[in-house]
């Protein structure tokens, strides 16, 4: 929701949609800053919980309310979810030392990425709601570290189709083995390439020093905000991460605005002031990134990637048949980056081609018809653009 769409809503409407969003900020507060618990009686109980939920807040949220006189029937609802939250932390906590030790006796280079490297900022483990463990695997061996994945009882989801490998086991658990941190042609490329070229080797394993990891951070939540939106939790993410020892911020300056991406950090920065130090902002544009994320949830919507997607495409590749013969036959760069043989036998790129179109009509048949779809005029191809807060 856009500025224009808030001024013509109803008091009324305004106020039902801004008030779980004041308590959830007021229960992640209370939380982190050790105060009362917020009072549940005479709340819309249904809505906070949607809304923790879509920011994947519902664990920290849950524990920061006085449930007396609460609808009885959203308390055993968010208490199932939180059972469930808890049993799934202990399983993939316990999955990632095991992931761990594997990756270890093989020999493979790793550092954990976002949610399973960032659990231990939080006051409690499960607060960190993460759905799969994420590893970055510098100039990855794929069949190697497929056979270790194997070995674990993980079948490949997507080989061969991405930047990452993913893998997935019976339990429902999903691992994602990043060889780099964005796709070729990316908006943060540039970052991203400096980012693994700052990668140093400690004890045999890679890993950046705290001021690169916070740029990774950042630069997650950006790629994210940019292409579907992010929730509460990322933006609560960076302000845990910097509120340990302090990155040099000299260093950071200079990074970030090599890489246009200082005035977005300032708008971050400014974001987590209000809400996490409860300083007020008259700055326009931090309000409305500020109300950008909270109708947004963590994972945005596969309508707004979709959207960004297709907008991007039609303006590159000159119209929707430029589009769609490009989506169906990559370049080069795009092949090799996901089919390394294609690099040095291109008489062979077609049948390469020909994988790509079979895996993705196997394993993404309806996303695919969701592009066409939009494509031609039929999705949600307009939407306010979050280009305005990095500028």
């Amino acid at each position: 929701m856009n500025g224009h769409e808030a001024e013509t809503q109803t008091p009324q409407a305004w106020e039902a949609r801004k008030r779980p969003q004041a308590l959830m900020l007021a229960c992640v507060n209370s939380v982190l800053r050790h105060g009362p618990k917020q009072p549940a009686a005479g709340e819309d109980m249904a809505a906070l919980y949607r809304l923790s939920k879509a920011h994947g807040l519902q664990v920290l949220v849950f524990d920061a309310l006085r449930w007396e006189g609460a609808d009885p029937a959203t308390l055993a609802a968010w208490t199932r979810d939180i059972q469930q939250n808890y049993l799934y932390d202990l399983l993939l906590r316990q999955e990632h030392l095991r992931v761990q030790a594997a990756l270890r006796e093989a020999a493979i280079g790793f550092m954990p990425l976002k949610g399973i490297a960032l659990k231990d900022l939080y006051p409690q483990s499960s607060y960190r709601v993460t759905a799969d463990l994420d590893y970055y695997v510098p100039h990855m061996d794929l069949p190697a570290v497929t056979r270790v994945m194997e070995g674990l009882g993980y079948s490949a989801d997507d080989y061969g189709l991405s930047y990452h490998a993913g893998f997935s086991n019976q339990s429902g658990l999903h691992v994602e083995m990043h060889r780099a941190l964005v796709s070729r042609g990316h908006e943060f490329e540039g970052l991203a390439r400096y980012l693994e070229g700052r990668v140093r080797t400690e004890e045999g394993a890679p890993r950046w020093s705290r001021e690169d990891e916070y740029l990774y951070l950042l630069m997650h939540l950006a790629k994210h905000l940019i292409r579907a939106g992010v929730g509460v939790r990322q933006v609560l993410d960076v302000c845990l991460f910097q509120e340990g020892a302090g990155p040099d911020r000299s260093y950071l300056r200079d990074v970030l605005k090599r890489f246009d991406l200082l005035t977005f950090e300032e708008n971050v920065q400014a974001l987590i002031a209000l809400w996490f130090h409860g300083t007020p902002t008259a700055n326009p544009r931090v309000r409305d990134l500020a109300d950008a994320i909270l109708c947004a949830g963590s994972f945005g919507s596969v309508e707004g990637i979709m959207a960004y997607n297709v907008q991007k495409g039609l303006r590159r590749y000159g119209g929707r048949l430029g589009y769609l013969f490009r989506r169906m036959f990559p370049g080069r760069d795009f092949m090799c980056d996901r089919y390394p043989a294609a690099g040095w036998r291109l008489v062979f790129m077609p049948a390469f081609w020909a994988h790509r179109l079979v895996a993705m009509g196997i394993a993404h048949r309806r996303r695919m018809l969701r592009e066409i779809w939009a494509v031609f005029g039929k999705g949600e191809r307009t939407r306010p653009s979050n280009d305005r807060f990095f500028h």
